[in-house]
């Protein structure tokens, strides 16, 4: 299901996001990610996301508008765990 993003989600969007720049920006330390994690989550909150949600899993993906325009998504999901 695709919805817009609730307060409850942000914990695992935040996650996804660091995860996946780790991961795709081998490149850039680690370090540059995770010492922007908390100015990143502020701007996530206050932005407009929607959140793909599995139903029986409850593992998440996201995707981001701005302007109109998708800007940024996920490409792996956090299960509900996180």
């Amino acid at each position: 299901m695709i919805r817009i993003m609730k307060d409850g989600d942000l914990t695992s969007v935040i996650q996804i996001w660091l995860d996946a720049n780790i991961r795709a920006h081998s490149f850039v330390p680690e370090e540059y990610w995770t010492g922007n994690y908390e100015m990143v989550k502020e701007a996530l909150g206050k932005a407009e996301l929607y959140v793909y949600e599995e139903d029986d899993t409850n593992e998440k993906e996201f995707f981001m508008i701005w302007q109109k325009q998708r800007v940024a998504e996920s490409g792996q999901t956090c299960g509900g765990e996180r």
